[in-house]
């Protein structure tokens, strides 16, 4: 499930980061100084990180959660189970 979210986060960061040339032109003829513009680069490229950073963090936790209460219902249903059936034999031996 991990290569699932990787994958899903890949596309996050593709998704968000810097789209192409066309626009890499745009954004530097609109920007009045070239230090202004590496620092608009600098944070795309930070902020697709960090977006797709959180997005592979809470994916993975999610599934962890997941697991662990898809374990705790299995056990409280298989406990159940076991009492309901220890209560029919019971039953039938009275």
């Amino acid at each position: 499930m991990k290569l699932f979210i990787g994958l899903i986060a890949f596309i996050t960061f593709n998704m968000t980061t810097i789209p192409c040339f066309a626009a890499v032109g745009t954004a530097r003829a609109e920007l009045p100084t070239n230090k202004v513009f590496k620092g608009t680069l600098l944070f795309w490229l930070v902020a697709s990180y960090v977006v797709s950073m959180a997005v592979y963090s809470i994916g993975t936790w999610w599934w962890t959660a997941f697991i662990w209460a898809a374990l705790l219902v299995g056990s409280i249903l298989l406990i159940k189970a076991r009492n309901r059936k220890g209560a029919q034999v019971k039953a039938k031996n009275i």
